[in-house]
């Protein structure tokens, strides 16, 4: 009994360290995930080129359409959904043209989660509409 005793402990305490050594390994990582995108946005707000200008002045855009969006009750969901993809396509022309493929495919992965995101309020909105008398 004493040796499943040891045994149930060395497992529970190497489970322990596992546990911890993963919490600081993320920990790490996070820490240098948020150094690298400040490093980013340092680089980045510090880029006056006419493609990040543009790139900015998209962006703009995108968030002023938002806005309109969130502020119109009465829109029309297609209409505004036509904008706001046209400015994602726009957007996309114009990182592709300044960041290297590897960060595109990222940012795309991010676009794509705001549209879904974007979408799915919208249709959630729609619906609560219909519903009220």
């Amino acid at each position: 009994m004493e040796k499943l005793e040891k045994i149930l402990n060395d497992v529970l305490n190497a489970g322990i360290a596992l546990f911890r050594t993963g919490e600081e390994t993320l920990n790490k990582t996070i820490t240098n995930l948020e150094k690298s995108f400040n490093e980013l946005k340092e680089k980045g707000s510090a880029d006056n080129s006419e493609a990040a200008q543009k790139l900015r002045a998209k962006l703009d855009e995108i968030i002023k359409n938002t806005n309109d969006l969130k502020s119109k009750t009465e829109g029309s969901y297609k209409e505004t959904m036509e904008k706001i993809e046209k400015n994602y396509k726009d957007i996309l022309i114009q990182i592709e043209k300044v960041l290297p493929k590897e960060r595109i495919d990222s940012l795309q992965k991010n676009m794509n989660e705001l549209l879904n995101s974007i979408r799915e309020k919208m249709d959630s909105f729609n619906k609560d509409k219909e519903n009220k008398p």
